[in-house]
Parts: C-alpha cells; structure tokens; sequence
C-alpha cells in the first residue's frame, strides 16, 4: 500500500470500518430495532413463502427505483417526493417479505450521513419557526429515505449497471432536448428572466429543457454527464457509441445553458475525470508512446476546441468574463448582497442555525436583507447549510462530503475492483461537480438534483464495501 493510498484509505475512515460495524451491531438501540424487524419478518413469514408479491418483491423495488431516476427531471417537487414513497413501499414489501434479499450491513460513511440528519432534528428543536422549520425537515426526511432506499438495494454491480442505463436514458431525453431548444433560439421560460439585459452586448438563448430553468438544468447534467463518461469505460462495441451521443447531448445542452457556475462545474470534472482515468490506466498510459501520444494529442485538441469556441462565440466570452467580476454584473452583486445578509443571519444564529428550509429562510432574511433585494436562499450550499443547522451542522456536512470524497480518492488509487474504481471516478466527478456549482447556486436542494446527490453518496458506501471492492481486482468487468 503506498503512502497515498494509505493517507486516504485512512482519511476516509476505511481503518475504522471493522471496529464501527462491531460497535453499532452491539448497541442497544439497534437490538432493540432488529428484535421487532424480526419480530414482523416472523408473523409475515408463513404469508411471504406462497406470496405472490414475494416472488415479484425484487421486481417491484428496482422498477420502483428505475422509475423515480428516469422520472425526476420530468417530475414536480410533489410527484419526486411520491415517487420516493413508491420506492420506500417497494423496498419495505421486499424487506419483510424476503428478508434474505436486504442488505443490513453497516457503514461508517451511512453514519456520517445520519449524523447530518440528526443535526437537522436538533436544529428544528432550535428553529424561531419551529412548523416551518419542520416542513423543511420533512423534505430531508424524504431524501433520507431515498438514500436509504438506495443504499439498501443497490447492493451490486449488476444493479448499479441498470440504474445507470436509467440515468442515461434519462438525462439524453433531457439533454436532446435542450439542443433542440438551442437550435429554435427558445424564448425564457414564460417569460423569466435570468439575466441582467443590460449586463451583456450580446443575445444568448439560455435553455433550459424540461427544468423549466438553466441554473437547475446545468445542475441536474452534472452528475448524470459524471455518471455517462464514467459508464463509457465499463463498456463495449455499440454501447460505447449510445454513450458518447448521450454524452455529446448532455455536455452541449449543459453548455447552451450558459450557466457560469455550470461551466466551472464541467472544468472540473473534466480534471478530475482525466486525473482518475490516468490513475486507472497508469499502465498502459505510460508504457505504450501510442497511449501517451494519443493522450496529448486529445488533451491539446480538446484545448483548441473550447479556445476556438471561446474566440469564435463573443457572448460565451463575455458571459465567462463575468465570472471575475464584483459589482460590475447585476447577478454578481446581487448575490454579494446576499452573501453578507445570509451571513449577518448566521452570526446571530451560529450554534444550530434557524432551522432547515426556504420558508423558515424567507421568514427571516427579510430582517436582514438589503432593500430591494429580496432572496429565497443563501445562494451559497455551505453558507445555506450553516444558516439552516449552525457551525455544528456546517462541520458535519463538510466532513460528510469530505469524508465520502476520500472514500473514492482512495478506490481510484488502491488496487481494487475494475468496475468500482470506474464507478468511484465518475461519483467523485459527479461530487466535484456539484460542489462547485454549489459554491454559487443553491439548486442542488431541488429534488431534480438532491436526489441525484444521495444516489452518489449511496453508490459510494456501496461499491467501496470490500465484498465488491475486493472481488476480481484485477478484472476487468465490461460486461456485468
């Protein structure tokens, strides 16, 4: 094991895995959970052997699972969050009717997770508004369970494989599209306006495809672009070609949307996606002139194109400009105005924040707001999250986020599973992606891309488990 991989094998708690799973499954509380679990399994035991439901129980929950991936971006806020009760459904009737098929493991990651959910109870105990702050908690509660949905049934290779042809059956409709919007030059969806017109010489055609905004249109392609790329390396013949037109789509539409903090985002997946795939390949990279050259060649090539692009499209210029400037763009000095509120918000509630949610934030930022800047978030995930849970909550986010991030450093570097080394790549370009955009834009908390954001953090736990990890290391798995 080399100094790297040991550095990270230990950042991300991989040491403590063994002596956390021994802990917990000795604990009271989960005894206390597992005798009655067990005591339901019991009385439903004679009922699941001639069950109908039971023989179809795995059926029913990934198809369940399948529809609440390929439908999200299609979806209401209040259709996802049916959805994912239909998943929890799915994943209960398969629990209690053949209990051998769940997976009751227990991760070190999956605590971190529980620990930022219960600082968000304790950070409603705290809320001014406490019913307000409860509505936003029954949103985390939803995504909980759809993480905990995840985690519990995506519990192999062949499974992940199926979630991803969703995520690309998916995101290529989606992606398509806003092509298609692009070459129409589409108005702003009824009517809105995302931009200072004022602020740019020249005409842009945002799109925005079926998310009816393209902030959280870029938002959502992130991940499912991280996953799409990913997937290309755990492929063969004609399935290659399906995933670089889906990848085309994706990138282009998510270029069309000429969202600032999405372009930032794709850079740096794109580093990191090159940085893992020449950890992965080392071998044949730097000991075949054919790789290296090749190598080059594309990185020089892929330079050129989006310099010429760049030159040859002013508008594109100028809107990465912007990037870089203060007050000198609407949108910039908005969100600075914001900035400082948010942050004057969080000061006087720095221990455990003000609750989570937009309607316990838009009860209180008028308080502190600038006049005539009126805002329904922080703009900012860290600061949001730091004014929703406190410092405490900030901590045990970033560590979850860092501790989860690790986790794939470490499968990519260390010599395990083909296929999760692959898988743990385009989960850290997906995290990456969508931390960067966070930095400016708060549409990850949108079910469209939340979702998405937990899926990663599930598949994670998932393939980094040593039962997959360490299953044919040295094997490479293309056809699952």
């Amino acid at each position: 094991m080399s100094n790297l991989e040991t550095i990270l094998y230990n950042f991300s708690l991989k040491n403590r895995e063994e002596g956390w799973k021994r802990v917990i499954n000795n604990s009271f509380p989960v005894k206390i959970i597992l005798f009655f679990i067990g005591l339901i399994e019991r009385f439903l035991a004679p009922l699941a052997k001639e069950s109908i439901a039971a023989k179809f129980s795995e059926t029913i929950t990934m198809l369940s699972i399948m529809m609440l991936i390929f439908l999200s971006p299609f979806a209401s806020t209040d259709f996802n969050a049916t959805l994912v009760i239909f998943a929890v459904f799915g994943t209960s009737l398969k629990h209690f009717l053949k209990p051998e098929t769940i997976s009751r493991k227990t991760d070190i990651l999956t605590f971190t997770v529980l620990a930022y959910f219960i600082i968000g109870i304790v950070a409603v105990g705290f809320s001014p508004y406490f019913m307000a702050a409860f509505k936003g908690f029954s949103k985390m509660i939803i995504y909980m369970l759809a993480y905990f949905v995840f985690l519990v049934n995506l519990t192999t290779i062949k499974n992940i494989r199926l979630i991803m042809w969703t995520i690309v059956a998916a995101a290529t409709i989606v992606g398509a599209y806003g092509v298609y919007q692009f070459i129409i030059k589409v108005e702003p969806y009824q009517g809105a306006l995302w931009d200072d017109p004022n602020a740019t010489n020249y005409k842009t055609t945002r799109v925005y495809s079926f998310l009816k905004n393209p902030n959280l249109l870029a938002g959502y392609l992130i991940p499912t672009s991280a996953f799409t790329g990913a997937f290309y390396y755990l492929n063969l013949g004609w399935r290659k070609v399906v995933l670089l037109i889906s990848l085309y789509l994706q990138l282009a539409s998510l270029y069309y949307t000429y969202s600032r903090g999405g372009w930032l985002a794709t850079i740096a997946m794109i580093i990191v996606f090159i940085v893992g795939s020449l950890i992965i390949f080392a071998e044949k990279v730097f000991k075949s002139n054919i790789w290296k050259y090749g190598l080059v060649a594309t990185i020089f090539i892929g330079i050129l194109v989006i310099g010429v692009v760049v030159i040859r499209s002013p508008a594109t210029l100028e809107r990465f400009a912007s990037i870089f400037t203060t007050r000198g763009h609407s949108s910039n000095s908005f969100r600075m105005n914001v900035y400082i509120s948010s942050f004057r918000m969080f000061k006087d509630n720095m221990l455990f924040g003000i609750g989570p949610g937009n309607t316990v934030f838009e009860k209180i930022y008028p308080l502190y707001m600038f006049s005539g800047f009126k805002a329904l978030s922080a703009y900012n995930v860290f600061l949001e999250t730091a004014i929703e849970t406190g410092l405490v909550g900030l901590i045990v986010f970033v560590f979850m986020l860092f501790v989860h991030a690790c986790r794939c450093a470490w499968g990519i570097v260390a010599n395990i599973d083909y296929s999760s080394r692959v898988i743990l790549t385009g989960c850290l370009c997906a995290l990456t992606g969508l931390v960067v955009q966070g930095i400016s834009d708060t549409v990850w908390y949108r079910p469209q891309v939340h979702i998405l954001l937990w899926l990663v953090l599930a598949i994670i736990t998932v393939v980094s488990r040593d039962e997959i990890a360490l299953k044919d290391r040295d094997k490479q798995d293309l056809n699952g």
